[in-house]
Parts: structure tokens; sequence; C-alpha cells
């Protein structure tokens, strides 16, 4: 005969929770002479804070959030999403990892915007022809210093007839002369497309993973791929035979993940390692954005960054729609709710295994943290 047992589990809501219960570990009541409740922690502490919509404030996921009396915190956590309830005029927060007991007679202390200053915001430039092309490139020097009525610059990355220009003084405009200062090559502006963000935009980083095939040689960690034209440039009207490159994050045999796309790296196309001299054909191609934030405020080497989804990493590419520019550095801004706008705070434990019935009256205990907290309420479901 075949027997089974419903495991079942407890979805409890805590309160006056001192420290933090780990992962499997053994939970329990006692009455004194017995335990009357046991269970091994499936989920250890999470909350949720309900604040008005006075509050106005969108917590950045992936940072710390807690709550502080006048000596030490009294509460803290992981922010792991935010969501607004429009028709209550309410905002949730969703926090992992608490520890202590979230309330709603403390103020709340969060990150709420990332300050992102960009080393170069990068003009895009199409060029119509290439005069005087420099014999070693066909073309401008990437790096070079270039000059037109005024304007000064560098010439910090380039494809086909697209080049991105670091204006550091003047204004580029259509239908002048650029001139290179090392390759002596000139082009004329055929196009500048804007480059700086409106508020209310969206930036984003991004990382690719390339699959690849039967690489002949080994890429290596930021070193630059690209791929080129089938045939050289011989008309100088391209300013480089490139049609596209990006920097290596991590390699194997068959797949490499790169960031700082320019150009945009294509399947069924060779790609080429600069340092390495390895070389494979591209299959497939999977996009991962690893940050996204609502630009509220821009300048030309400052961007203040609001609702952010992921994690902006310094020395990595910032992208909208024809904007691009480096990140140089982050900073992350602080921001208070007053304990007038907490309307709730719910904090919750998951156990699994449990035996008998979790009582509001005998604090729950942790066999090995001694973690211990009050039961408010509990549900039973099975697992």
């Amino acid at each position: 005969m075949n027997t089974s047992t419903t495991v079942y589990t407890s979805n409890i809501t805590t309160s006056n929770t001192t420290g933090q219960f780990s992962n499997g570990e053994l939970v329990f009541q006692s009455n004194g002479t017995a335990n009357v409740f046991t269970g091994i922690v499936l989920d250890p502490h999470s909350t949720i804070l309900t604040v008005n919509s006075q509050a106005n404030v969108l917590y950045l996921t992936n940072t710390t959030i807690y709550q502080q009396n006048s000596t030490a915190n009294i509460a803290s956590g992981t922010v792991t999403g935010v969501s607004v309830n429009s028709t209550s005029n309410t905002i949730s927060i969703y926090i992992s990892n608490t520890v202590g007991s979230f309330s709603n007679t403390a103020n709340i202390v969060g990150t709420t915007t990332s300050n992102v200053v960009v080393s170069r915001s990068l003009q895009k430039v199409l060029i119509s022809s290439v005069i005087k092309p420099y014999s070693a490139t066909g073309s401008f020097i990437i790096g070079e210093s270039i000059s037109s009525n005024g304007m000064t610059g560098t010439i910090v990355e380039a494809v086909e007839s697209t080049a991105f220009i670091n204006v550091t003084s003047g204004t580029i405009s259509t239908d002048t002369l650029i001139t290179g200062a090392t390759s002596g090559a000139s082009a004329t502006v055929a196009n500048v497309t804007q480059t700086l963000p409106s508020n209310s935009d969206y930036i984003y980083q991004y990382t690719k993973t390339l699959s690849i095939n039967k690489p002949s040689g080994t890429f290596t960690a930021g070193e630059t791929v690209y791929q080129k034209k089938a045939t050289a440039n011989t008309s100088n009207t391209l300013l480089f035979s490139n049609t596209s490159y990006a920097r290596v994050v991590s390699a194997n045999t068959t797949k490499i993940v790169i960031d700082n796309e320019i150009g945009g790296i294509i399947t069924n196309q060779i790609v080429y390692g600069a340092s390495s001299n390895a070389s494979a054909k591209v299959l497939q191609i999977k996009s991962t954005t690893i940050a996204k934030g609502l630009i509220v405020s821009n300048a030309s080497s400052n961007l203040i960054v609001s609702n952010v989804t992921g994690s902006f990493v310094s020395g990595r590419h910032v992208y909208n729609n024809n904007y691009l520019a480096n990140i140089a550095s982050i900073t992350l801004t602080s921001n208070t709710i007053p304990a007038s706008n907490v309307l709730t705070a719910i904090n919750n434990i998951t156990i699994k295994k449990v035996s008998g019935t979790p009582n509001t009256s005998l604090q729950l205990k942790g066999n090995t943290s001694s973690t211990n907290c009050t039961i408010v309420s509990s549900t039973q479901e099975r697992y």
C-alpha cells in the first residue's frame, strides 16, 4: 500500500523581530515544557511597506533601505521592487533579506536617484567623403584631435561613414570640413545627430552574448572585437572599413559576452579579436539589459537618473537612441520618508515542514541564529 504525507507551509506575519532567521534554519515555539510549533525556514524575512503618494518616492532596486531610531537601525533590507497604485494613491515597496522589523512609526531612508557623471557625450557625425586619407588607415586615425571652424574635439570611435566625436570646444555643423591633426585627412560633415537625451527619456546599459562557431584562436577579456567589410576600403567614402566593434567582457569556445558596442554586430559574419587575432563566425546574438533608468535632469556631463532597474557600471557605455556616452562615476542620492507617510509595514517569513499551529502568544525562536519574533498572523497552504 502506498502512503503519502501532505506537507504544508505557514506564511507568517511577524513583528518585534531581533536579527534575521537563516534559510533552512529550524524554528520553534515552546510553552515551557514542549515545542507546540516547529518548522524549517523556506524564505527568510521579507517586507512590504505601503506609503501614501505624498511620499512621491521610488526607491532604487538592489539598494539598502532602513529605519532607525535615535541610536541605531531598527530594520534594514534590500529593495526588490516598487509599484504605484494610482487608485489608492499609494506606493508599495518590496524588501528582501529583512533584518529586524519595519514599522509605520519610524522614518524610512533609502536611495532614490543615481547621479551619473559621464566622461564624454559623443556627437554622432555622418561624413560624405574623405579627402587626403591617412595611408595606414585609408581615413582618419581613431584617437586623433580634429578641428573645424573653431570647433575642436577627438575622434573617439568610428564605423563605416559614422564618427563618434568628443567635442571639447565649439560646435560641429553640417556642410563644414573636419580635419585630423595627425592624419591630415579631411571630411565633409553630412549630418550631426543631437546626442543629449531629454528629461523623461530612459537610458540603458546592456551586454550581448554572441554564440560562435569553430573559433580560430582564443578571445580575451578586455580586448576589442570587430566586424569588417568583406572588401577593403578603396572608395575613400567610408570613414573606416570596420562595420562594428565592441569590448569583450568574457569569452570561451562557444560564447563571447560583449559591451560598449558600436555599429551593431550581426549574425553570419566573422568577428575578429584586435589583440588576440582570434576569429569566429557569429551564429546567434542575445541582448541583456543590465541597467535602465529614467532621466529627471540632464547636462552635457551629468545625468540624474531615477526609477533605476539593475545597476549602472562605471567605464561602460550608456545609450539612448542616438545618445552615446561613457560613464565616469556614479553616486547615489539618499531620501527620507517621514513616519507620517508610512501607512503599513508587513514583515513576513515562510516556514515549511510545519508541525503544530503557530501561536500568537508565544515567541517564535531560531534554533541556531538566536533570532526571535512575535507572530501577528499566519496562513497555511500545501507545499
